[in-house]
């Protein structure tokens, strides 16, 4: 959190603490376990710089998590200042409060934590962070459909839309007069 000791800044601080925020592009819909920690960390955008740092896509078979870790990190040091990669760091230290994973023992400590972790963590986080609904981008057609059939359900006060489905609607400018 940005800190200042001006009144202004302390004043509108306060105020923005108190609106509601409606999340306007998500793809997250329901919990799921996470049942590996690499690629809990990858499945983000930060997964784009990591592979053009020279990350796989997959990570290899055969190799100990240690083995693993030590192939990531390798990368992840190669592109641990990008956009993406602080806004993943910056999510794992408000929602799981790991400040580093930039050693073999924090990676383990994040992977203690995140082997505890509920559906509730997510609920959680949404009400810490004053998240009152969320818009969910849903790019499979089927799957966005079965929400709309009624079939999947979601905990949350969303709207889910297909959005690369609106990305093909054109429209016809009218002539204005």
């Amino acid at each position: 959190m940005y800190q200042s000791n001006t009144k202004s800044f302390s004043e509108l601080r306060n105020y923005l603490e108190q609106i509601p925020v409606i999340e306007t592009h998500e793809h997250y819909t329901n919990y799921a376990k996470a049942e590996n920690t690499l690629n809990f960390i990858l499945g983000n955008y930060y997964n784009s710089d990591y592979i053009s740092a020279g990350g796989e896509e997959e990570q290899p078979k055969g190799l100990s998590p240690k083995e693993r870790y030590e192939q990531f990190i390798r990368i992840y040091r190669k592109s641990d200042k990008t956009a993406y990669a602080r806004c993943m760091q910056e999510g794992l230290r408000q929602c799981w409060g790991v400040t580093s994973i930039d050693s073999w023992h924090d990676f383990q400590a994040f992977e203690a934590k995140l082997k505890t972790r509920t559906a509730a963590v997510y609920e959680q986080t949404m009400e810490k962070l004053k998240i009152r609904a969320k818009v969910v981008d849903i790019y499979d057609l089927p799957v966005f459909m079965s929400y709309v059939d009624g079939k999947k359900k979601t905990s949350q006060n969303i709207a889910v839309l297909p959005f690369p489905f609106l990305h093909s609607i054109t429209c016809i400018p009218r002539k204005i007069y």
